[in-house]
């Protein structure tokens, strides 16, 4: 069968209804054990999952920080043969046997009508409900941003009571809400199996894979937030420019929104725009200033023979290699120097290729 679990006032009796007091900072082996030290699981024991577990999951993650405290996220456990075969079929061809294979799969939606709850969840809030009632467009997008910081408490709150998960992407959402969300306003998000690891089974668990750290993040923002301004300004203006005897043709032929911008928007957007884009390409291929600035190139890595950090780029090498340290070899600064005028020629003359290409089309 399916079991689903939703917000209601009962459930406040699962879990006190305050925190209990802060008893100071977790130890670093104890935040290990929920992050560092955990995997994503792709295949699991035959071992039942207790839906106690779940239920105290479900109670723990209700105090993730929402807006105004909206509590949007609901679950379906599938935890039956029955269920199962319902949902494998749904599943990518790559997640189909995992899903089989599973003791229990939780399928996280958002629910579309939240805010029939904040009576109850936020009564400093008056008159909230009926106010909301009327903007759907809203409700979808508080709903599916609030569910999603509480999925991510859920992954964290079920490793905490000694489960393993492996969250899912890739699924037929459409097809998951027609088969089990036909009686109710809500749109799937993630399919989590949930269970314990199968010890016996190399491919339970994947090696650890790389993930970029704090510095790398850091300069990834800066660039988008200085360089996002700009882009949003020459495109936006792109588009208004676009005829709309073009798109009002279109849409006589029959296409939809989605082919319209595929195939006629783009191309004729791309001819103005693309220019540009290769000029920002050849900036940020050589952004010496953000990352000088930022992180000097750093962290170091600590296996390197020469000063070369986790955010440099070829620029910054070149700068290093020449002026920096006791070992200065303008040599290889040159050499890198002349890299790095091939690698922007040549992607350059290929951007402005195809360019050439879309004006001819466009005339």
């Amino acid at each position: 069968m399916t079991t689903t679990h939703m917000h209601t006032d009962a459930e406040d009796t699962i879990h006190p209804t305050q925190p209990a007091p802060d008893a100071g900072p977790l130890s670093q082996a104890e935040i290990d054990r929920l992050f560092a030290d955990r995997h994503t699981t792709q295949l699991f024991s035959d071992e039942p999952v207790d839906l106690a577990l779940i239920e105290r999951a479900y109670a723990d993650l209700r105090w993730a920080p929402t807006a105004m405290n909206n509590q949007p996220l609901r679950l379906d456990v599938v935890d039956s043969p029955e269920a199962r075969a319902r949902l494998a079929p749904l599943m990518i061809e790559f997640n189909r046997e995992k899903t089989e294979r599973a003791p229990l799969t939780l399928i996280a939606s958002y629910d579309l009508d939240w805010h029939r709850h904040m009576g109850h969840l936020a009564p400093f809030r008056q008159g909230f409900e009926e106010n909301a009632e009327g903007k759907p467009g809203m409700r979808e997008g508080m709903g599916r941003t609030n569910a999603l910081i509480q999925v991510g408490y859920l992954l964290v709150a079920l490793r905490a009571h000694g489960l393993e998960v492996g969250p899912m992407a890739g699924f037929d959402a459409a097809a998951v809400d027609a088969e089990f969300h036909a009686d109710r306003a809500w749109k799937s998000l993630l399919v989590i199996n949930v269970g314990h690891a199968a010890a016996d089974d190399e491919k339970a668990q994947q090696p650890r894979q790389g993930r970029l750290d704090f510095a790398q993040a850091a300069v990834l923002l800066t660039n988008l937030w200085m360089g996002f301004p700009y882009m949003f300004l020459v495109t936006t203006g792109a588009l208004q420019s676009l005829p709309e005897d073009v798109d009002e043709a279109a849409r006589m032929d029959g296409a939809g929104p989605w082919r319209i911008f595929r195939s006629i928007k783009l191309p004729l957007l791309l001819v103005s725009v693309a220019p540009l884009l290769i000029s920002s390409f050849a900036f940020n291929f050589n952004n010496f200033n953000i990352i000088y600035m930022l992180t000097g190139g750093g962290p170091r890595f600590p296996d390197a023979g020469s000063n070369i950090g986790a955010t440099d780029l070829l620029i910054t090498v070149v700068y290093k290699t020449a002026f920096s340290g006791v070992g200065r070899d303008y040599g290889l600064a040159s050499a890198l120097s002349i890299v790095i005028f091939l690698i922007v020629a040549t992607i350059s003359a290929i951007s402005f290729r195809q360019t050439k290409a879309l004006e001819e089309i466009d005339k």
